[in-house]
């Protein structure tokens, strides 16, 4: 059985965020900072969970939700500048 290591999750949410930034500026602004804001947030409880009473969840868990967070920004700073931070839905 094949692993899915950390570095395949990256392209791959790479890729489908370009590509949700590439159709719409306005979802991919909002899924950007949703989905990182989110994951960071059950990134912060799972350390104080891990904190508080130790668990078997594998250590990969948080390098994937690091990407989770990593990632959405990544591609929303690249897509920024590349729009020279004029995006469409923020003119009226």
């Amino acid at each position: 059985m094949l692993r899915f290591g950390a570095l395949e999750l990256f392209i791959v949410e790479f890729i489908l965020f370009a590509i949700l930034w590439l159709v719409s500026d306005f979802l991919g602004t909002m899924f950007s900072l949703g989905i990182s804001l989110t994951a960071f947030c059950i990134l912060i409880i799972s350390f104080i969970a891990e904190w508080l009473e130790p668990s078997k969840v594998p250590r990969w868990y948080f390098s994937f939700m690091l990407v989770t967070i990593v990632t959405p920004l990544l591609v929303a700073g690249i897509m920024i500048y590349i729009f020279e931070g004029k995006l469409a839905w923020m003119s009226f």
